[in-house]
């Protein structure tokens, strides 16, 4: 099972560039983020701020706006990876040639999830860094406690990776799954703040993990004071459930693609 479960997993690596929309799709959020960073501190209305930092940018929020964009990248790359072989029959043929229906399953599995997890944590690192290379990291906290809560969100972005896997085997179809992530996208982003169907409202609990105080001085000045106390069981649940959901998506995954007639 293992050789050739690894040899459809590479199989599929090697077929990621013949399918260059998941790379658009990635490309063109990060220019959007990088844009984003570039334009700090120089808006055209005035922001009263004690510093022009990264930890300044981050404890004001704007990460959040990654969130939407990088679930629609996961929902491209999962959609193309899991579900774009139903559609010109490749997967249909190594079932025929004898591949066991949960090597198929894990040969694309693997290689989506690492994928798209990685391209997910570079779009959520890339802003961070060119604000702090631009303007440098500042006071607000250490470069520790956003690293942690960096390692954090590995845990549901698993959440919806695995979520778009279940999804995209059973919709086939590469464009249905990105029409679920878009649908997911506009819901979170304009209509319902707090939804976390498929964990967004889970990352941004983890990088929002601080509280913020604002003071203002009799001259109109703004003061900042932040406390980054990691609040851990509160962490550590949001953490646990979001493995859980993951595992649990695989495995439903797994058995509606084992007993699924593929018509």
């Amino acid at each position: 099972m293992l050789k050739n479960t690894t040899a459809i997993a590479v199989s599929q690596i090697r077929q990621f560039f013949f399918s260059k929309l998941k790379f658009i799709v990635w490309a063109a959020i990060l220019l959007i983020g990088l844009m984003r960073a570039f334009t700090y501190g120089n808006e055209f209305w005035d922001l009263q701020r004690d510093e022009h930092s990264a930890s300044q940018w981050l404890s004001e929020g704007f990460l959040n706006e990654m969130i939407g964009l990088v679930l629609l990248f996961i929902a491209f790359a999962v959609g193309d990876i899991c579900a774009g072989d139903f559609h010109d029959r490749t997967l249909y043929y190594e079932l025929t040639s004898g591949k066991k229906r949960s090597e198929v399953y894990w040969g694309r599995v693997i290689p989506a999830i690492i994928f798209t997890l990685i391209g997910s944590m570079l779009l959520f690192i890339a802003m961070p860094a060119v604000i702090a290379a631009k303007h440098g990291w500042g006071t607000y906290f250490s470069v520790s406690d956003f690293m942690i809560r960096y390692v954090m969100i590995i845990a549901p972005l698993l959440r919806i990776i695995c979520t778009m896997v279940f999804i995209s085997f059973i919709l086939k179809r590469p464009f249905f799954v990105a029409l679920v992530g878009f649908g997911e996208y506009v819901w979170s982003s304009f209509i319902n703040h707090d939804s976390d169907v498929l964990g967004l409202a889970s990352v941004m609990k983890i990088l929002n993990s601080c509280d913020r105080w604002q003071i203002y001085g009799l001259d109109t000045d703004m003061h900042t004071i932040m406390d980054v106390t990691l609040k851990v069981p509160e962490m550590t649940f949001s953490v646990i459930i979001s493995l859980a959901v993951s595992a649990l998506m695989l495995f439903l995954g797994y058995v509606y693609f084992h007993t699924d007639d593929l018509n």
